[in-house]
């Protein structure tokens, strides 16, 4: 059985994690060697180009940061569509 790693993501359609090989069919062992947390586990942001995603492998805290970045842009969402009405 291949060894697995817990990917947390941040995509434009809804975050969520997944367990991904770690590997050549998920994540390249280089890759995981050098984003994994203290508990193995390893963060990515979802893009899409020409409607194909694209996925990227970014630190923990960066990834924290992107989070939170985006909640605040999901929270005042509404209010930037109020004023403009």
């Amino acid at each position: 059985m291949k060894e697995t790693c817990t990917v947390h993501l941040l995509d434009p359609y809804g975050d969520r994690s997944e367990l991904w090989p770690i590997g050549d069919d998920g994540v390249p062992t280089d890759v995981y060697e050098k984003f994994k947390d203290d508990e193995g586990d390893v963060y990515a942001i979802v893009v899409y180009g020409d409607g194909e995603p694209e996925t990227s492998f970014i630190k923990k805290q960066i990834w924290k940061q992107a989070e939170q970045q985006l909640a605040e842009i999901e929270r005042d969402r509404p209010s930037i569509f109020r004023r403009c009405s």
